[in-house]
Protein backbone atom coordinates (compact mmCIF):
# COMPACT_ATOMS: atom_id res chain seq x y z
CA UNK A 1 0.00 0.00 0.00
CA UNK A 2 2.82 2.36 0.91
CA UNK A 3 4.53 1.63 -2.41
CA UNK A 4 1.33 2.43 -4.31
CA UNK A 5 0.99 5.68 -2.41
CA UNK A 6 4.59 6.60 -3.26
CA UNK A 7 3.95 5.81 -6.94
CA UNK A 8 0.88 8.05 -6.81
CA UNK A 9 2.85 10.87 -5.21
CA UNK A 10 5.63 10.53 -7.82
CA UNK A 11 3.09 10.65 -10.61
CA UNK A 12 1.49 13.78 -9.18
CA UNK A 13 4.92 15.40 -8.86
CA UNK A 14 5.73 14.58 -12.49
CA UNK A 15 2.40 16.00 -13.69
CA UNK A 16 2.87 19.11 -11.55
CA UNK A 17 6.43 19.56 -12.86
CA UNK A 18 5.29 19.22 -16.47
CA UNK A 19 2.46 21.68 -15.88
CA UNK A 20 4.87 24.16 -14.27
CA UNK A 21 7.30 23.79 -17.18
CA UNK A 22 4.41 24.34 -19.59
CA UNK A 23 3.43 27.56 -17.79
CA UNK A 24 7.04 28.80 -17.74
CA UNK A 25 7.56 28.08 -21.45
CA UNK A 26 4.26 29.69 -22.42
CA UNK A 27 5.12 32.81 -20.44
CA UNK A 28 8.64 32.90 -21.87
CA UNK A 29 7.48 32.52 -25.46
CA UNK A 30 4.77 35.09 -24.85
CA UNK A 31 7.30 37.65 -23.64
CA UNK A 32 9.65 36.73 -26.49
CA UNK A 33 6.86 37.06 -29.01
CA UNK A 34 5.72 40.40 -27.58
CA UNK A 35 9.22 41.71 -28.22
CA UNK A 36 9.44 40.38 -31.78
CA UNK A 37 6.01 41.58 -32.89
CA UNK A 38 6.93 45.15 -31.93
CA UNK A 39 9.80 45.14 -34.46
CA UNK A 40 8.55 46.74 -37.72
CA UNK A 41 8.39 44.20 -40.56
CA UNK A 42 9.17 41.23 -38.31
CA UNK A 43 7.53 37.79 -38.87
CA UNK A 44 5.09 39.23 -41.42
CA UNK A 45 4.55 35.90 -43.16
CA UNK A 46 4.02 34.24 -39.81
CA UNK A 47 1.17 36.66 -39.15
CA UNK A 48 -0.50 35.36 -42.32
CA UNK A 49 0.03 31.75 -41.23
CA UNK A 50 -1.38 32.59 -37.81
CA UNK A 51 -4.47 34.22 -39.30
CA UNK A 52 -4.96 31.27 -41.66
CA UNK A 53 -4.68 28.55 -39.00
CA UNK A 54 -5.63 30.15 -35.67
CA UNK A 55 -8.19 28.21 -33.58
CA UNK A 56 -7.81 25.03 -35.67
CA UNK A 57 -8.90 26.70 -38.90
CA UNK A 58 -7.46 26.54 -42.42
CA UNK A 59 -8.37 29.66 -44.32
CA UNK A 60 -6.98 30.73 -47.70
CA UNK A 61 -9.09 33.87 -48.05
CA UNK A 62 -7.43 37.24 -47.53
CA UNK A 63 -3.92 35.76 -47.15
CA UNK A 64 -1.14 34.95 -49.63
CA UNK A 65 -0.69 31.33 -48.61
CA UNK A 66 -0.40 28.40 -51.03
CA UNK A 67 0.76 25.54 -48.79
CA UNK A 68 -1.24 22.27 -48.85
CA UNK A 69 -3.94 22.13 -46.15
CA UNK A 70 -2.52 19.01 -44.48
CA UNK A 71 0.75 20.88 -43.82
CA UNK A 72 -0.97 24.00 -42.51
CA UNK A 73 -2.62 21.78 -39.89
CA UNK A 74 0.87 20.99 -38.55
CA UNK A 75 1.00 24.59 -37.32
CA UNK A 76 -2.07 24.23 -35.09
CA UNK A 77 -0.11 23.44 -31.89
CA UNK A 78 1.67 26.79 -32.34
CA UNK A 79 -1.03 29.00 -33.86
CA UNK A 80 -3.69 28.06 -31.30
CA UNK A 81 -1.98 30.62 -29.03
CA UNK A 82 -2.35 34.41 -29.24
CA UNK A 83 -0.23 35.89 -31.99
CA UNK A 84 2.58 37.14 -29.74
CA UNK A 85 2.94 33.76 -28.00
CA UNK A 86 2.81 31.89 -31.31
CA UNK A 87 5.53 34.20 -32.66
CA UNK A 88 7.73 33.21 -29.73
CA UNK A 89 7.04 29.52 -30.41
CA UNK A 90 7.89 30.04 -34.08
CA UNK A 91 11.27 31.66 -33.30
CA UNK A 92 12.03 28.94 -30.75
CA UNK A 93 11.05 26.15 -33.18
CA UNK A 94 13.28 27.59 -35.89
CA UNK A 95 16.31 27.93 -33.61
CA UNK A 96 15.86 24.41 -32.20
CA UNK A 97 15.63 23.03 -35.74
CA UNK A 98 18.88 24.79 -36.65
CA UNK A 99 20.54 23.30 -33.56
CA UNK A 100 19.32 19.81 -34.50
CA UNK A 101 20.77 20.15 -37.98
CA UNK A 102 24.33 20.98 -36.91
CA UNK A 103 26.63 17.91 -36.80
CA UNK A 104 27.48 17.02 -33.20
CA UNK A 105 30.39 14.61 -33.60
CA UNK A 106 32.92 17.40 -33.10
CA UNK A 107 33.72 19.03 -29.75
CA UNK A 108 31.31 21.42 -28.08
CA UNK A 109 33.23 24.54 -29.15
CA UNK A 110 33.20 23.55 -32.81
CA UNK A 111 29.53 22.57 -32.61
CA UNK A 112 28.72 25.94 -31.03
CA UNK A 113 30.76 27.76 -33.68
CA UNK A 114 28.90 26.01 -36.48
CA UNK A 115 25.56 26.76 -34.83
CA UNK A 116 26.51 30.44 -34.45
CA UNK A 117 27.58 30.65 -38.10
CA UNK A 118 24.30 29.09 -39.12
CA UNK A 119 22.07 31.17 -36.83
CA UNK A 120 23.69 34.50 -37.78
CA UNK A 121 23.63 33.84 -41.52
CA UNK A 122 21.56 35.99 -43.83
CA UNK A 123 19.16 33.13 -44.75
CA UNK A 124 18.52 32.44 -41.04
CA UNK A 125 17.94 36.12 -40.32
CA UNK A 126 15.67 36.35 -43.35
CA UNK A 127 13.74 33.32 -42.13
CA UNK A 128 13.14 34.92 -38.73
CA UNK A 129 12.19 38.25 -40.28
CA UNK A 130 9.79 36.70 -42.80
CA UNK A 131 8.40 34.00 -40.52
CA UNK A 132 8.23 31.22 -43.09
CA UNK A 133 7.86 27.43 -42.81
CA UNK A 134 11.44 26.41 -43.59
CA UNK A 135 11.84 24.65 -40.25
CA UNK A 136 9.25 22.09 -41.36
CA UNK A 137 11.29 21.30 -44.50
CA UNK A 138 14.50 20.92 -42.48
CA UNK A 139 12.76 18.64 -39.98
CA UNK A 140 11.36 16.68 -42.93
CA UNK A 141 14.86 16.16 -44.36
CA UNK A 142 16.27 15.02 -41.01
CA UNK A 143 13.37 12.63 -40.49
CA UNK A 144 13.60 11.34 -44.07
CA UNK A 145 17.31 10.53 -43.71
CA UNK A 146 16.60 8.69 -40.47
CA UNK A 147 13.75 6.81 -42.13
CA UNK A 148 16.12 5.67 -44.89
CA UNK A 149 18.64 4.41 -42.35
CA UNK A 150 16.08 2.53 -40.25
CA UNK A 151 13.37 1.70 -42.85
CA UNK A 152 10.74 3.05 -40.45
CA UNK A 153 7.35 3.45 -42.22
CA UNK A 154 5.85 6.07 -39.89
CA UNK A 155 9.00 8.21 -40.16
CA UNK A 156 8.97 7.96 -43.95
CA UNK A 157 5.30 8.98 -44.10
CA UNK A 158 5.82 11.84 -41.65
CA UNK A 159 8.87 13.10 -43.54
CA UNK A 160 7.00 13.11 -46.85
CA UNK A 161 4.19 15.10 -45.25
CA UNK A 162 6.65 17.62 -43.78
CA UNK A 163 8.54 17.94 -47.07
CA UNK A 164 5.31 18.62 -48.94
CA UNK A 165 4.78 21.82 -46.91
CA UNK A 166 6.64 23.75 -49.65
CA UNK A 167 6.59 21.68 -52.86
CA UNK A 168 8.56 24.30 -54.78
CA UNK A 169 11.54 23.45 -52.56
CA UNK A 170 11.12 19.69 -52.44
CA UNK A 171 9.27 18.34 -55.50
CA UNK A 172 12.29 16.52 -56.93
CA UNK A 173 13.13 15.13 -53.51
CA UNK A 174 9.55 13.95 -53.00
CA UNK A 175 9.59 12.13 -56.35
CA UNK A 176 12.99 10.58 -55.63
CA UNK A 177 11.98 9.58 -52.10
CA UNK A 178 8.80 7.89 -53.33
CA UNK A 179 10.76 6.05 -56.01
CA UNK A 180 13.45 5.01 -53.50
CA UNK A 181 10.87 3.53 -51.14
CA UNK A 182 9.02 1.76 -53.95
CA UNK A 183 12.18 0.17 -55.34
CA UNK A 184 14.13 -0.65 -52.19
CA UNK A 185 11.68 -1.32 -49.34
CA UNK A 186 9.66 -4.51 -48.67
CA UNK A 187 6.05 -4.41 -49.84
CA UNK A 188 4.56 -4.47 -46.36
CA UNK A 189 6.55 -1.38 -45.39
CA UNK A 190 5.57 0.38 -48.61
CA UNK A 191 1.93 -0.37 -47.81
CA UNK A 192 2.32 1.11 -44.32
CA UNK A 193 3.91 4.30 -45.68
CA UNK A 194 1.12 4.67 -48.25
CA UNK A 195 -1.64 3.95 -45.72
CA UNK A 196 -0.29 6.38 -43.11
CA UNK A 197 0.12 9.11 -45.73
CA UNK A 198 -3.37 8.62 -47.15
CA UNK A 199 -5.03 8.48 -43.72
CA UNK A 200 -3.54 11.84 -42.81
CA UNK A 201 -3.62 13.69 -46.15
CA UNK A 202 -6.96 12.70 -47.70
CA UNK A 203 -9.31 14.15 -45.00
CA UNK A 204 -7.64 17.57 -45.31
CA UNK A 205 -7.69 17.34 -49.09
CA UNK A 206 -11.42 16.53 -49.10
CA UNK A 207 -12.09 19.33 -46.62
CA UNK A 208 -10.11 22.12 -48.28
CA UNK A 209 -9.25 21.17 -51.85
CA UNK A 210 -11.55 23.77 -53.52
CA UNK A 211 -10.12 26.63 -51.45
CA UNK A 212 -6.55 25.40 -51.90
CA UNK A 213 -6.89 25.01 -55.67
CA UNK A 214 -8.40 28.48 -55.87
CA UNK A 215 -5.40 29.84 -53.94
CA UNK A 216 -3.01 28.07 -56.31
CA UNK A 217 -4.55 29.97 -59.20
CA UNK A 218 -3.10 33.11 -57.57
CA UNK A 219 0.38 31.56 -57.29
CA UNK A 220 2.83 34.40 -58.10
CA UNK A 221 4.49 32.89 -61.18
CA UNK A 222 6.33 35.66 -63.00
CA UNK A 223 6.85 37.71 -59.85
CA UNK A 224 10.07 39.69 -59.39
CA UNK A 225 10.45 37.92 -56.03
CA UNK A 226 11.52 34.69 -57.69
CA UNK A 227 14.88 32.91 -57.62
CA UNK A 228 14.05 30.12 -60.06
CA UNK A 229 15.95 29.76 -63.35
CA UNK A 230 12.86 30.66 -65.33
CA UNK A 231 12.25 33.79 -63.24
CA UNK A 232 15.87 34.97 -63.34
CA UNK A 233 16.42 34.43 -67.08
CA UNK A 234 13.04 36.00 -67.86
CA UNK A 235 14.21 39.17 -66.14
CA UNK A 236 17.01 39.33 -68.72
CA UNK A 237 14.36 38.93 -71.44
CA UNK A 238 16.07 35.91 -72.95
CA UNK A 239 14.18 33.88 -75.57
CA UNK A 240 12.01 31.11 -74.18
CA UNK A 241 13.94 28.35 -76.03
CA UNK A 242 17.12 29.47 -74.25
CA UNK A 243 15.36 29.47 -70.89
CA UNK A 244 13.78 26.08 -71.54
CA UNK A 245 17.13 24.68 -72.68
CA UNK A 246 18.76 25.88 -69.45
CA UNK A 247 15.95 24.28 -67.48
CA UNK A 248 16.45 20.95 -69.27
CA UNK A 249 20.22 21.13 -68.78
CA UNK A 250 19.91 21.54 -64.99
CA UNK A 251 17.35 18.72 -64.82
CA UNK A 252 19.51 16.29 -66.82
CA UNK A 253 22.64 17.17 -64.84
CA UNK A 254 20.72 16.60 -61.60
CA UNK A 255 19.62 13.16 -62.75
CA UNK A 256 23.22 12.44 -63.76
CA UNK A 257 24.39 13.36 -60.27
CA UNK A 258 21.60 11.39 -58.65
CA UNK A 259 22.60 8.29 -60.63
CA UNK A 260 26.02 8.42 -58.97
CA UNK A 261 24.58 8.69 -55.45
CA UNK A 262 21.49 6.54 -55.89
CA UNK A 263 23.01 3.48 -54.20
CA UNK A 264 23.04 5.32 -50.87
CA UNK A 265 20.87 8.43 -50.78
CA UNK A 266 22.48 10.79 -48.25
CA UNK A 267 22.04 14.42 -47.30
CA UNK A 268 24.46 15.47 -50.07
CA UNK A 269 22.14 14.07 -52.76
CA UNK A 270 19.12 15.39 -50.85
CA UNK A 271 20.64 18.89 -50.81
CA UNK A 272 21.32 18.72 -54.55
CA UNK A 273 17.69 17.71 -55.16
CA UNK A 274 16.41 20.59 -53.01
CA UNK A 275 18.53 23.21 -54.79
CA UNK A 276 17.52 21.74 -58.15
CA UNK A 277 13.85 21.80 -57.10
CA UNK A 278 14.12 25.51 -56.28
CA UNK A 279 15.93 26.29 -59.53
CA UNK A 280 13.46 24.33 -61.66
CA UNK A 281 10.23 25.30 -59.89
CA UNK A 282 7.85 27.72 -61.63
CA UNK A 283 8.36 29.98 -58.60
CA UNK A 284 10.75 29.51 -55.69
CA UNK A 285 10.28 32.66 -53.63
CA UNK A 286 12.79 34.17 -51.24
CA UNK A 287 13.69 31.46 -48.73
CA UNK A 288 17.24 30.09 -48.93
CA UNK A 289 17.73 28.59 -45.48
CA UNK A 290 17.12 24.96 -46.47
CA UNK A 291 19.87 24.64 -49.11
CA UNK A 292 22.23 26.48 -46.76
CA UNK A 293 21.53 24.14 -43.84
CA UNK A 294 21.30 20.87 -45.76
CA UNK A 295 23.83 21.54 -48.51
CA UNK A 296 26.47 24.07 -47.53
CA UNK A 297 27.22 23.00 -43.97
CA UNK A 298 28.28 19.42 -44.75
CA UNK A 299 30.62 20.83 -47.42
CA UNK A 300 31.92 23.41 -44.94
CA UNK A 301 32.46 20.65 -42.37
CA UNK A 302 34.76 18.88 -44.80
CA UNK A 303 37.18 21.80 -44.70
CA UNK A 304 36.87 22.20 -48.47
CA UNK A 305 37.66 25.60 -49.98
CA UNK A 306 34.33 25.32 -51.81
CA UNK A 307 32.51 25.30 -48.47
CA UNK A 308 34.10 28.59 -47.39
CA UNK A 309 33.28 30.22 -50.73
CA UNK A 310 29.64 29.16 -50.44
CA UNK A 311 29.52 30.36 -46.82
CA UNK A 312 30.76 33.80 -47.92
CA UNK A 313 28.10 33.97 -50.64
CA UNK A 314 25.32 33.25 -48.13
CA UNK A 315 26.65 36.03 -45.84
CA UNK A 316 27.39 38.60 -48.56
CA UNK A 317 23.87 40.15 -48.74
CA UNK A 318 24.46 41.74 -45.32
CA UNK A 319 26.72 44.25 -47.13
CA UNK A 320 23.78 45.49 -49.18
CA UNK A 321 21.07 45.81 -46.53
CA UNK A 322 20.97 49.59 -46.94
CA UNK A 323 21.21 49.52 -50.73
CA UNK A 324 17.50 49.51 -51.51
CA UNK A 325 17.80 50.13 -55.24
CA UNK A 326 20.45 47.44 -55.74
CA UNK A 327 18.44 44.91 -53.72
CA UNK A 328 15.23 45.69 -55.60
CA UNK A 329 16.89 45.10 -58.97
CA UNK A 330 19.39 42.33 -58.27
CA UNK A 331 18.65 40.48 -55.02
CA UNK A 332 16.69 37.55 -56.42
CA UNK A 333 18.90 37.22 -59.49
CA UNK A 334 21.82 37.06 -57.06
CA UNK A 335 20.14 34.26 -55.15
CA UNK A 336 19.50 32.36 -58.36
CA UNK A 337 23.26 32.50 -58.94
CA UNK A 338 23.99 31.35 -55.38
CA UNK A 339 21.56 28.45 -55.69
CA UNK A 340 23.11 27.53 -59.03
CA UNK A 341 26.63 27.56 -57.54
CA UNK A 342 25.46 25.52 -54.53
CA UNK A 343 23.83 22.98 -56.83
CA UNK A 344 26.90 22.83 -59.10
CA UNK A 345 29.28 22.39 -56.14
CA UNK A 346 27.20 19.54 -54.73
CA UNK A 347 26.90 17.92 -58.16
CA UNK A 348 30.67 18.10 -58.70
CA UNK A 349 31.50 16.75 -55.23
CA UNK A 350 29.01 13.89 -55.58
CA UNK A 351 30.28 12.89 -59.01
CA UNK A 352 33.93 13.24 -57.95
CA UNK A 353 33.39 11.31 -54.72
CA UNK A 354 34.57 14.29 -52.64
CA UNK A 355 31.89 13.86 -49.96
CA UNK A 356 31.96 11.09 -47.35
CA UNK A 357 29.93 10.06 -44.33
CA UNK A 358 32.19 12.29 -42.22
CA UNK A 359 30.63 15.31 -43.90
CA UNK A 360 26.98 14.68 -43.17
CA UNK A 361 24.07 15.79 -41.07
CA UNK A 362 23.81 14.44 -37.51
CA UNK A 363 21.17 11.92 -38.53
CA UNK A 364 23.80 10.09 -40.61
CA UNK A 365 26.29 10.00 -37.78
Amino acid sequence: MAELQMLGVDRVKKIASMFLLFIILTYTFGRLGEYFVTIPGFILDWEMYWKATHNFSINYEGVRIFNPPWTLALLWPITIWPFAVSGGFFVFSTLVTLALSVPRKSNLFKWGSYLLLLSLSYPAARQLVDGNMEFLIILGVLLFLWALETETPWAAAASLILLSSKPQESWLLLLSAALWVLLKWPREKIAKVAALSVIYVVPFLIWKWPAWFEALRRFPIGSDIDSSIWGALSRFELPEPVIFGSWILVLLATLWGLQKGWSKLRNHEVAMLITASMLLAPYSGSSFLVPFVIGVFPVLQSGSFVGYVLLALYYLPYLFLGQTSIRAEWEYTYWTGVLLLTWAALLWMIRAGKLSEKQSLPINN
